[in-house]
């Protein structure tokens, strides 16, 4: 270092000059950063799971909500359908916005003469003002399971506007817009607002915010360390002015390549001041301990004997933080890298900028203040030595135990991945997380893409035991999909809440929603793939990572062909295997209804199934009830609707007859056209032939339809004893058994190919594959962890690599760095004790204690190899090490860590947890170098025996 040193100061006011012009170029670039809090952005684009996330936004019209909620004490007023309709419609005009959903623009699907009608559920230009008016849409709304819990509460007192964005929209601006005019409209209403758009923009105001307060905070903490350290103002002002310069250096590097500050790297400048003073320490303190006189004299041996080690800090450091590159988040590697040239820049203007100043400088005053006599001190760290020489073993034994603890508690460190974790308990966001989970079942997005043929039944009846699967699991709720919709028509017209048997069937439910906008965000353009969307109530990742494994197992064994077979072709030994499957999937299906409302539910299968068995093949009468019913569906019939227009004096004895022979479990169509033809004069059947047989099949059909309702019915009586209370009297779940049951009553079942029948008319084929936010956290924590290990091992084999060649000896390369791998061992035992996740942040401290702990390792083994060859005993020259490195060690951990301890003061968790563990972990590196260590270089008698 010494032809270095000759270098700087020869051309010390170049360096002055060119530093301070470099500068100025630099903070024209912080003119031109911005912060991007987008987490979905911050992923590789290219991975499979982010690549499906995306095509679904880009063609089911986005698949990002911003959601505004609203809380009255009704909202069925009109005062608030106002607000929510005004709402609405200016935020369908956003730019980016794909498509708004609310009570004023939202679909109903109502029974009507003659058929179905699907249209709004309220006329926006024409909103109900009456008290009687009002309390009838109150009532309807809150009946219908389409809308409770999904669009409005259901006590009736908050409702939700759910903005769908584009998935090229400007995420964060969209939700400004989103926000302000919610707030220059709501005129005093509570409101809430949620969605990761909003999630993004409270974010993005968060690392604003704590940029402002932590970086003048970490300045002000780093000035009081220095002043109590070193007493003077040069060794204030040349350590602070290198790391501000450095500081300035990197991030507005950052601002002049475009790259935006993240929830991640907003840590960058503090944590930049915090490490960076460092170097300038190291500077300053060797400076003061010369005794020379002439200023240039001074400052040159200062620098040739603590550059080198100064220089390896750095590089060490710069190691820590490049170990970030191909980090899976790309916010960790532009963090990692823009940090890396940050230290590389202040490590730089420490090795000339400082010097060059200091050789301008006028000697004497840090000569009384320097404290590096400071008796006390000394006192204190000759007794540490004493302790060290008489005790090494013992230190290493302890060290051994603390190792082999924090080895133990590994496991039982958790990971977190959600966003909505790192907000602070009490932000807005957090606050309405809570509404949502406790009225809507939660805003997170889980997604099915299913592909198959949208308009076969089989593919529907698959998606609707998916959405059944899905409102089972924990914390997931309001699964939906074209199924579930479909199935709601088919309720309203026909009084079936199942998917209809045959093709014809859907198509004629499917017409009524042909062209419709929510066609749009269910099913692609041909049909061919669907989406089934849920929503997660919980943003803990651990249930989060489970619930996504839970689907993926499911949809594992899923088979990919469908067998559609007619149940009147099978034989008695295929009808048999046929039912026993049937009996196993409809006690499935139940009990996932019965688990999506009450979790404390639990039942045997093989229990539930011997139930389900023995409630479908019991023998069913049917009812007077029924046969009164059936009595005046008949006459209605043949007066207003038959194909055979039947003289009215007959109609009573041929609807007694039919009823006769209903009674009997006669539904043959030939049957009831013998009946007509016995009945009806043969002049009135022969005007219309065919008409005899339309007939025929319509009440053979009807009367099946009787029979297969009484037969679920009666199912249903000898189920529901099974289950708790709330659940018999929850006339959804009824509902919810009607459609489990009612396959048996098909003609048709869809079966697996592995059941071995032969009536198999045709196959279909279907695929799921799943996606959404939890899925893409699951990405993020395997990888989480990947990044963790592989920046971890990165760091520390390159840490030991340059120890080893500056030592020329891999043993003592790695006894130098073994006191930062305890340190870090010592980290994750807090962590797993603590109960501290391993998140974006807290994953880069085992990089960050490399990179910024070794330091102390290298100044003291530095320091200790040339005071051991000066005084060729391991005391005293162990002692004269502690009292002069030792203390720039220390006061260097000191400062390092009221650097970081600052981050306390910000507002996202992770942040937070990062800067008091990297506190801990500087004192703890810190303290491991001046006790571990020449423990370790004591007992090993490397460099001793090298002096001899």
């Amino acid at each position: 270092m010494e032809r270095f040193a000759e270098l700087v100061l020869r051309h010390r006011l170049l360096v002055i000059v060119g530093t301070i012009v470099l500068t100025g170029f630099f903070a024209l670039g912080l003119t031109r950063l911005w912060v991007n809090s987008d987490i979905i952005s911050y992923l590789k684009p290219d991975d499979p799971v982010v690549k499906l996330f995306n095509r679904i936004g880009e063609e089911y019209s986005g698949n990002l909500l911003a959601m505004v909620g609203i809380e009255t004490d009704d909202v069925f007023s009109l005062s608030t359908l106002r607000l929510i309709r005004d709402l609405t419609e200016a935020f369908k005009s956003l730019d980016g916005v794909a498509s708004v959903m609310s009570l004023t623009d939202i679909l109903d699907i109502r029974k009507v003469e003659g058929g179905l009608e699907v249209r709004k559920l309220i006329d926006k230009d024409n909103l109900p003002s009456t008290s009687e008016e009002l309390k009838r849409l109150r009532e309807y709304v809150l009946s219908k399971k389409m809308y409770r819990g999904k669009i409005v509460s259901a006590d009736g007192r908050i409702t939700l506007i759910i903005c769908r964005l584009r998935q090229d929209a400007d995420r964060p601006g969209v939700a400004r817009r989103i926000k302000e005019i919610t707030e220059s409209k709501r005129n005093g209403v509570k409101v809430y607002y949620s969605g990761l758009p909003l999630q993004i923009l409270e974010a993005q105001g968060i690392i604003l915010k704590d940029l402002k307060k932590l970086v003048p905070t970490v300045v002000l903490v780093v000035i009081l360390v220095l002043f109590f350290s070193f007493r003077s103002i040069r060794g204030v002002v040349l350590p602070l002015t290198a790391v501000l310069i450095g500081t300035v250096w990197a991030i507005g590097l950052m601002g002049w390549l475009k790259v935006p500050l993240s929830i991640i790297s907003n840590v960058t400048p503090v944590l930049l001041i915090a490490i960076g003073s460092a170097y300038g320490i190291h500077m300053i303190s060797k400076y003061y301990e010369e005794g020379e006189e002439d200023r240039r004299a001074k400052t040159e041996k200062a620098l040739s004997e603590v550059g080198m080690p100064i220089l390896l800090s750095g590089l060490t450091t710069l190691i820590g933080f490049l170990s970030f590159i191909g980090a899976y988040i790309t916010s960790i590697t532009h963090f990692g890298v823009f940090t890396a040239i940050g230290v590389g820049f202040t490590m730089v203007i420490s090795l000339s900028f400082i010097p060059a100043i200091l050789s301008l400088l006028k000697t004497g005053e840090e000569q009384s203040n320097s404290g590096v006599n400071d008796h006390l001190f000394v006192r204190i760290m000759s007794r540490l030595a004493d302790f060290i020489l008489r005790r090494e073993k013992i230190i290493i034994a302890v060290s051994l135990i603390i190792a082999l603890v924090a080895i133990i508690g590994l496991p039982r460190i958790k990971r977190e991945v959600n966003m909505l974790e790192y907000l602070p308990k009490d932000s807005d966001i957090r606050i309405t997380e809570e509404m949502m989970r406790a009225n809507f079942g939660g805003s997170i997005p889980i997604q099915i893409v299913v592909k198959g043929n949208m308009k076969d039944p089989f593919v529907l009846k698959e998606m609707r035991r998916m959405e059944k699967f899905l409102n089972s699991l924990p914390y997931a709720s309001n699964a939906q999909s074209i199924a579930d919709l479909i199935c709601e028509m088919n309720k309203v017209m026909n009084d079936h809440p199942t998917i209809p048997e045959t093709p014809e069937g859907v198509a004629n439910l499917w017409f009524f929603i042909e062209g419709k906008d929510i066609l749009k965000q269910l099913v692609n353009g041909d049909q061919t793939e669907g989406l089934i969307q849920a929503q997660l109530g919980t943003s803990d990742t651990a249930i989060g990572l489970e619930i996504v494994n839970s689907i993926d197992r499911y949809i594992s064994r899923m088979s990919p062909k469908i067998e559609v077979v007619q149940v009147s072709l099978l034989n008695p030994d295929e009808l048999t295997k046929a039912k026993e499957w049937l009996y196993s999937e409809i006690a499935e299906e139940i009990y996932f209804d019965a688990t999506a409302r009450d979790p404390d539910f639990k039942i045997e299968s093989s229990s539930l199934k011997a139930v389900v068995r023995k409630a479908l093949e019991a023998d069913v009468v049917l009812t007077e009830g029924m046969l009164e019913e059936l009595r005046r569906e008949l006459r209605y019939y043949f007066e207003m609707e038959s194909e055979v227009m039947v003289p009215e004096n007959l109609i009573d004895p041929l609807v007694e007859g039919i009823l006769k022979m209903a009674s009997s479990g006669r539904t043959s169509k030939s049957e009831y056209l013998d009946l007509l033809r016995r009945t009806i004069p043969k002049d009135i059947l022969d005007e219309d032939p065919e008409a005899a047989d339309l007939t025929a099949e319509t009440l053979a059909a009807k009367i099946r339809e009787v029979w297969g309702k009484s037969k679920v019915q009666a199912a249903i009586a000898q189920l529901l004893p099974l289950f708790p209370q709330k659940l018999r009297d929850d006339p959804d779940f009824r509902d919810d058994l009607y459609e489990d049951l009612w396959v048996i009553n098909e003609g048709v079942w869809g079966m697996p190919p592995g059941i071995d029948v032969k009536a198999v008319q045709r196959e279909v084929e279907i695929s799921a594959k799943q996606s959404g936010m939890p899925a893409v956290y699951k990405r993020l924590d395997r990888n989480l962890l990947k990044s963790q290990i592989q920046s971890f091992v990165i760091a520390f084999v390159l840490v030991f690599i340059l120890l080893s060649i500056q030592h020329r000896s891999a043993k003592v390369g790695l006894i130098t760095s073994s006191p930062i791998l305890l340190t870090v061992l010592i980290n994750f035992a807090v962590m797993a004790y603590a109960g501290v996740a391993l998140d974006f942040a807290t994953m880069m401290i085992a990089s960050v204690a490399i990179g910024i702990g070794i330091d102390y390792s290298i100044h003291f083994s530095s320091r200790y190899k040339i005071e051991l060859k000066r005084l060729l005993n391991p005391g005293p020259a162990l002692a004269r090490t502690l009292e002069t490195t030792g203390r720039a060690i220390l006061i260097n951990a000191l400062t390092v860590a009221l650097g970081f301890s600052v981050l306390l003061m910000g507002q996202l968790t992770p942040i937070r947890q990062f800067g008091w563990m990297v506190a801990m972990t500087m004192i703890v590196s810190a303290l491991s170098a001046i006790t571990y260590l020449p423990a370790m270089l004591l007992v090993s008698k490397v460099e001793h025996k090298r002096k001899r």
